[in-house]
């Protein structure tokens, strides 16, 4: 059975509407506390790109829906950036761009990637590799 679409609109009339929507289909906010551990950040983030592909919007809208899953020093955040950037360049995936490198930092990609390249099977499994491979990319 296809995942079930659902239209949702980020425009302010809706915002709440919207944001019960994300809920309903699983979505959680995101607080980033200082310190904690980037792999909270990733698993958030493929979350809620899980949850976008249930949901029928355009990029302006995905970038709604996300901003308003943030929340305490995340939102704060998204707030700073969103002051000191030309309207125009505020995207969708420049929030993915700079989401990845406040909360996932180049360093933490970098050495994700530098592990799946070096990745040997060794003693797993075929589907324990298979795993391990999927959670470095």
């Amino acid at each position: 059975m296809p995942p079930r679409r659902v239209n949702v609109r980020a425009s302010a009339q809706e915002d709440g509407l919207a944001l019960e929507r994300l809920r309903a289909l699983g979505g959680k906010e995101f607080s980033r506390v200082k310190g904690t551990d980037p792999t909270i950040a990733k698993y958030w983030l493929e979350g809620f790109e899980r949850i976008l592909k249930q949901i029928s919007c355009s990029d302006e809208e995905k970038l709604g829906c996300a901003v308003s899953l943030l929340d305490g020093e995340a939102h704060h955040w998204w707030n700073t950036v969103r002051r000191g950037t030309v309207t125009n360049r505020l995207t969708w995936n420049y929030f993915l761009e700079a989401f990845k490198r406040k909360y996932m930092g180049e360093q933490y990609m970098e050495a994700r990637k530098r592990e799946s390249l070096d990745l040997i099977q060794g003693d797993l499994s075929m589907t324990n590799y298979e795993t391990k491979f999927l959670q470095l990319s």
